[in-house]
């Protein structure tokens, strides 16, 4: 599944964007709307 999700015929951008999704099983909104700064602290401050 790798091989074909890289050889997919989109953007570079679109198939980082999903396999960031597939990699972290968030939404779709909530990848778009979330920013980096966000996304640091959830990894460096544990719940």
């Amino acid at each position: 599944m790798h091989r074909q999700f890289e050889q997919a015929a989109t953007y570079p951008t679109i198939r980082l964007a999903l396999r960031v999704i597939l990699l972290t099983m968030v939404r779709k909104s909530e990848s778009i709307e979330a920013t980096w700064i966000k996304q640091l602290l959830k990894l460096r401050l544990p719940a």
